[in-house]
């Protein structure tokens, strides 16, 4: 899996401090990164917590946006449609009601 060894790479650590971060051994790392072996996904998910990232971009179906990666889907949204689903995601809860308020006010203001 090329983006485990390009976030490790990426966040300086070598194979045995990621290693040790998550609980296996370099020698898993080693194998993960080079695809001779696929993490369980119990180290998916401590992968994806080191880095910050979601499972989907992990395993390469996400790109650096948050959208999903289909091979056989066209999307009905246009791109600015999808980032304003993407940032609107990332937001917290109370700032989502305050994002929802403005929407609603800027749509009623005709």
């Amino acid at each position: 899996m090329d983006t485990i060894k390009e976030l490790r790479v990426e966040n300086n650590l070598t194979q045995k401090e990621l290693a040790d971060k998550i609980g296996v051994t370099n020698k898993s790392i080693w194998a993960y990164e080079t695809g001779y072996a696929i993490p369980p996904i119990e180290t998916l998910i401590k992968l994806a917590d080191v880095f910050n990232c979601s499972l989907d971009y992990l395993v390469g179906r996400e790109n650096e946006l948050g959208y999903i990666l289909t091979d056989n889907s066209e999307s009905t949204l246009t791109e600015d449609e999808k980032f304003l689903l993407y940032a609107y995601r990332k937001l917290e809860d109370k700032d989502k009601k305050v994002l929802n308020k403005l929407l609603i006010a800027l749509i009623e203001r005709d």
